[in-house]
């Protein structure tokens, strides 16, 4: 079916008094009762059809996710060092139950490494906005181009000269608008909202990120007016604003269209919301949702709607939060679930539901549509305000699997390595409890019965009976139990070995000293930028899955919905995570190796020093540290040098000219002067001075 957004249509609901007659005529036909005619009519319309769409998806998805829900519990778990219920049923109460927590490590390190990538601490942008090839302005732009051409004092106006005019205009307004979506990334804690993302993504193998969406903001700023008697004030000025916003949405509240491998190809994606009273009651206030619904459905239902799905109690229960053993029981403490739908719903299927699709639109048409569900209500039904982007919703992957539309994180990866590290290092903590001490065997016939074999101690005297061949057995046995922890230890050690080759994340990438090639700077730097060839290609999962995808969608919306005029163009959007991660490399490496060739008498006269060891600050990303003198200190110590020089030139001629007074060498008064300058220090040091 062919998949079209349309703009600026509503979706209606039929009259209700029409479609309360129609209901009345189909019921008298069939119940005679005219009581019984009323109730099953106030439930048919208590059951909005359009809601029951969105409720039969979402039952749909969550039915097929749940083999991945288990996936995603064992991978939390794992992240905080839990054994699984099964698992953990296994081990013997006296026996250890240590878990080494290697996986968070490598979560953390990933974490890290990737917002220090994707977010320098420069300030730098991992995007950038430029105009396309063949810059599109307006008829009225041209105009005034040509005008500012001729007013400047150019005769005649080549195409080149013209066309060169036009990319300037249209690089300062793609610059504009790249500013305006930095302060708006900004405002809505962009970078805070990728963290989560970041560490979802390595978590549990996805991050989904979700917007731009539409809110209306109340903008406050101080304005100087004029106030009637001509005095200038300060006053603060409110107004409504459209900001866009956004948010991390947890892989536990994201429903999409689980017959699908990639959310391009998905038909629909739902998450699922857990609000408050007053969280509804905010949505009833707005004009794009329909508020009587929502009172009407909160005064039936005071004490909340919420129930816990398995995953909410198990996700307690790993919080060692208090939890109910049983899930699809009522927890949510006054709290009401709400179902936010995104998708294609067919127009026909629309128009049966009762809403009103333009005649254009319908037959095989598919509409691209917002519903908010809660309980058998319809509570918003909208279609996409942004038709240039398919989804709000965009997703990072640590490790893409082909055969899902949830990827495949850390923990899953490292899995099987970490159960053996943990049975290893049980095993060694075992051994080493029960061969710390000696075993006894104890013959409680051959001892006195006043004696408590328990009661050990030194220098103690055992008490013992027998006679004849039971005087010749031992009352007490001792038995070492001998100690394996070498063994033990080697084979953690090749594990963790293991967990470094099996995630591609070795040790030294969160500072820990290596032995080998890595003591030395060069081979640590060797050994890194191998390292880097997986998180390029994480680098690169993110741009791909976010980054390019999402400063898109802000850049329409801009143009839909920012007035100023003066930022809006024909744009292309490039993420630069990856260039500029390769780039910066590269670029270091050939600052460094040029700086080397150049460290010699012949060529370091005809190069600045300074400026090659200010650019190589900058791409280790220490410039602003102030390593390297600015040019001004530089001028300033060289002045101070060369007084210093100056003076000495001066003082060896007065030197060189009383000595020729005396008829001594120079070299032998600077001599004498020495001496006498150290009988001096001496005499000043056996004073006490």
């Amino acid at each position: 079916m062919a998949k079209v957004d349309i703009e600026n249509q509503s979706i209606t609901k039929v009259e209700d008094k029409k479609l309360s007659k129609e209901i009345d005529k189909a019921l008298e036909e069939v119940l005679p009762n005219y009581e019984e005619v009323q109730k099953a009519k106030q439930l048919y319309l208590n059951n909005d059809p359009m809601a029951q769409v969105v409720k039969d998806r979402f039952k749909e998805s969550e039915d097929q996710r749940k083999e991945i829900e288990q996936r995603w519990l064992k991978d939390l778990r794992q992240y905080r060092g839990q054994y699984d219920p099964d698992v953990l049923s296994r081990i013997h109460p006296n026996r250890s139950k240590a878990y080494i927590r290697i996986t968070r490590t490598k979560v953390k390190t990933v974490d890290s490494r990737l917002v220090d990538l994707l977010f320098p601490a420069n300030g730098d942008r991992n995007w950038s906005i430029t105009p396309t090839p063949v810059p599109s302005l307006t008829s009225d732009q041209m105009l005034l181009i040509q005008q500012q051409l001729q007013q400047s004092g150019v005769q005649q106006i080549t195409q080149d000269m013209f066309d060169l005019a036009v990319k300037q205009v249209a690089e300062d307004k793609a610059k504009k608008m790249g500013t305006v979506i930095h302060d708006e990334l900004e405002e809505m804690g962009y970078r805070s909202q990728l963290r989560s993302v970041i560490h979802s993504g390595n978590l549990y193998g996805t991050g989904i990120l979700k917007g731009p969406m539409i809110t209306l903001t109340k903008g406050k700023q101080y304005q100087q007016i004029t106030d009637e008697s001509g005095t200038q004030t300060w006053k603060m000025i409110t107004e409504d604003k459209l900001l866009p916003y956004i948010e991390a949405v947890p892989v536990w509240d994201f429903y999409p269209d689980m017959s699908a491998s990639n959310i391009r190809d998905a038909r629909y994606c739902i998450q699922r919301h857990k609000m408050t009273k007053k969280q509804l009651l905010d949505l009833a206030k707005r004009s794009d949702f329909l508020g009587d619904k929502i009172k009407k459905y909160i005064e039936d239902h005071l004490e909340g709607d919420w129930e816990d799905k398995f995953h909410n109690t198990q996700l307690r229960e790993i919080g060692d939060r208090s939890y109910s053993p049983n899930f699809n029981t009522k927890t949510g403490g006054r709290k009401y679930e709400v179902l936010e739908y995104w998708g294609y719903i067919d127009a026909k299927e629309l128009e049966e539901m009762g809403a009103t699709i333009p005649d254009n639109y319908k037959g095989d048409i598919e509409v691209a549509a917002n519903v908010w569900v809660i309980g058998n209500y319809v509570i918003k039904a909208a279609v996409s305000h942004l038709n240039e982007v398919q989804w709000p919703f965009y997703l990072y992957y640590y490790d893409k699997d082909e055969t899902s539309i949830f990827g495949e994180g850390i923990p899953s990866i490292l899995r099987d390595v970490q159960e053996l590290i943990n049975s290893a290092f049980r095993a060694m903590l075992d051994n080493a409890a029960i061969s710390a001490g000696p075993q006894f065997e104890v013959n409680l016939d051959l001892l006195s019965e006043d004696e408590d074999p328990t009661d050990i101690h030194p220098f103690k005297v055992w008490l013992r009976t027998g006679e004849g061949l039971d005087a010749s057995q031992e009352a007490v046995k001792v038995k070492q139990v001998p100690s394996h922890t070498a063994e033990f230890l080697s084979m953690c050690q090749a594990f963790e070995s293991y967990a470094d080759e099996v995630t591609t994340i070795p040790k030294y990438m969160w500072g820990e000293a290596t032995p080998g090639i890595a003591r030395t700077s060069s081979g640590l730097s060797m050994l890194m930028g191998s390292a880097n060839i997986t998180i390029k290609d994480q680098v690169k999962n993110f741009d791909d899955g976010i980054t390019s995808p999402f400063i898109s969608a802000m850049y329409h919306w801009n143009m839909k919905f920012n007035d100023d005029d003066s930022i809006k163009g024909d744009y292309n959007i490039r993420a630069e995570g990856m260039s500029s991660l390769i780039a910066k490399e590269v670029y270091s490496q050939s600052l460094m190796q040029f700086a080397q060739i150049t460290n010699n008498p012949v060529d370091l006269p005809m190069v600045k020093r300074s400026t090659i060891l200010r650019k190589i600050a900058e791409a280790l990303e220490l410039g602003d540290q102030n390593l390297v003198m600015t040019e001004q200190e530089i001028t300033a110590n060289q002045q101070k040098q060369a007084q210093q020089q100056q003076q000495e030139r001066d003082f060896m001629l007065k030197v060189t000219e009383v000595a020729r007074q005396y008829g001594i060498s120079p070299t032998d008064m600077v001599e004498q002067m020495r001496m006498a300058f150290a009988d001096r220090q001496q005499m000043l040091g056996q004073a006490g001075v």
